[in-house]
C-alpha cells in the first residue's frame, strides 16, 4: 500500500489489478480530474491506443485499473512509444496561443513568466500525457501491447518534448545521484555534456523547468494545497531559469 501525495490517493495491487482509493474529498476530486482527462484521451488520435479501460466506484470513491507488467524500455528510452512520440503531428505558434496558465495566476507579475514565453516561442505543441516515466508504461494481453496509466497531467496542447525529456529525467532521478527534478537546473552543464545522447540541450531544460512548474502548481490549486513553500519553490525556479537563460542567451 502507497500513499500518493499528487492525488491524495491511497493505491494498492490487488491480485492482477491496480487499486486507488479515494478517503478524501480532495482525493476524490483528483479521481473525478482523472475521470475527465480519460474522457478526453479517449478521443485523442494519437494516445487513445495506449488508454486502458478502468473502472470507477460511485461518487470517485476508487479507481481499478488492469495491471500489466512493466515495459522494460532500454537505458536511453529510444524506442517503443518515444519513438513514436518524434513523429507526431505538432502544433506551431500559428496555432491558439499555449498559456501557462496555473503560473499566470499565480505569479501575475513575475519576470520569469516572459523568459518561460520567449522559450515557448515556436516550439512545438501538440497533446501530452504530463507524466510519463517506466512505472506508467505497462504490457497488456497477448500478443502484449503497450499501455499507459495514470492520465492526471493529461494536457491536448502543450510542449511536445515535455513527454520525451520527463521520461530521461525521471530516470536520470532513479540511477544517479541527482535526488531532485530541479538539479537539472542547478547542475544544467552536467545535463548537457549528454545531449547526444539524451534530449537535454539547454534551451530543452528550462523549458523543461518552467512546463513542470506549471503541471505540478495546477496540481496544486486543484488540491487547494498551493500554499507559500510550494509558490517559493516555483518562484525560485523561475528566477533561475531567468538567470541561466541571461548568462547563456547567445547559446539558446
Amino acid at each position: 500500500m502507497k500513499y500518493l501525495p499528487g492525488s491524495s490517493c491511497i493505491a494498492f495491487a490487488n491480485k492482477n489489478q491496480f487499486v486507488k482509493l479515494a478517503p478524501t474529498g480532495k482525493a476524490r476530486k483528483a479521481l473525478r480530474l482523472e475521470r475527465v482527462s480519460e474522457k478526453k484521451v479517449a478521443t485523442d488520435t494519437f494516445w487513445s491506443k495506449y488508454l486502458t479501460p478502468t473502472k470507477y466506484g460511485p461518487g470517485n470513491i476508487y479507481k481499478v485499473t488492469p495491471l500489466g507488467s512493466p515495459y522494460e524500455l532500454p537505458p536511453h528510452g529510444d524506442l517503443g512509444i518515444l519513438i513514436e512520440l518524434e513523429k507526431r503531428q505538432t502544433w506551431t505558434e500559428t496555432k491558439p496561443q499555449f498559456r501557462l496558465t496555473s503560473l499566470t495566476s499565480t505569479f501575475p507579475n513575475h519576470p520569469g513568466l516572459d523568459t518561460a514565453y520567449t522559450l515557448l516561442r515556436g516550439s512545438p505543441l501538440s497533446s501530452t500525457h504530463g507524466d510519463l516515466h517506466r512505472g506508467n508504461i505497462l504490457l497488456f494481453g497477448a500478443p502484449p501491447s503497450i499501455k499507459i496509466i495514470d492520465w492526471g497531467n493529461y494536457r491536448r496542447m502543450f510542449w511536445t518534448k515535455y513527454d520525451p525529456m520527463h521520461f530521461e529525467v525521471t530516470d536520470h532521478l532513479k540511477n544517479t545521484e541527482t535526488k531532485k527534478w530541479s538539479d537539472i537546473l542547478t547542475q544544467s552543464h552536467k545535463f548537457v555534456s549528454l545531449k547526444n545522447e539524451y534530449n537535454y540541450t539547454l534551451k530543452n531544460i528550462l523549458t523543461y523547468a518552467v512546463c513542470r512548474c506549471e503541471l505540478e502548481a495546477s496540481q496544486d490549486i486543484s488540491q487547494r494545497r498551493l500554499n507559500t513553500h510550494r509558490k517559493q519553490k516555483y518562484s525560485n525556479i523561475l528566477s533561475l531559469v531567468i538567470n541561466i537563460f541571461r548568462e547563456n542567451n547567445d547559446k539558446l
